[in-house]
């Protein structure tokens, strides 16, 4: 239920409270219900800074079609449109497709990230560790394998 929208950032973003607790919501989706956004939202548009897809994908060095992907699985969403309808991220977006790209290169699936990305600290802490525990046991085989590889170099 929206109960204001005075000032919006954009004619598409929605501000409601839930709970004693202000929410941004962007086309039906809720994008942000911390005291952050909040303050955020009370100092005004100005402070907030947007980047398009473009700059976003040059910065993070994660492609658009990734960044596209991240969306479609619910793990990312734009902040707003600028005015030639292209989408605008804020910094919280951008912080979280490093993130999901890091989750990503230890080897975590995009299911996996859906999991555990929003879980409460100790559930992803938890995550992390068995996935370290995981990674070292392969890590343990490819290093057997170098070696071997090693030897049959000396072998021919």
């Amino acid at each position: 239920m929206i109960l204001f929208s005075a000032r919006p950032v954009h004619s598409q973003i929605q501000i409601y409270k839930r709970a004693d607790i202000m929410c941004l919501r962007y086309r039906k989706k809720r994008l942000d219900c911390t005291q952050s956004a909040v303050l955020e939202w009370e100092r005004g548009e100005d402070s907030v800074e947007y980047k398009t897809l473009k700059q976003v994908c040059a910065e993070t060095e994660v492609s658009r079609r990734a960044i596209q992907g991240y969306e479609k699985a619910g793990l990312v969403f734009a902040a707003a449109r600028n005015e030639r309808g292209y989408l605008l991220y804020d910094r919280k977006a951008v912080e979280r497709i490093r993130l999901i790209r890091l989750l990503q290169k230890l080897d975590f699936s995009i299911k996996e990230i859906v999991q555990v990305i929003d879980a409460p600290k100790e559930i992803f802490k938890e995550a992390l560790e068995e996935h370290v525990a995981y990674l070292e046991g392969k890590r343990e085989e490819m290093d057997e394998l170098i070696e071997r590889a090693y030897q049959m170099i000396e072998e021919l």
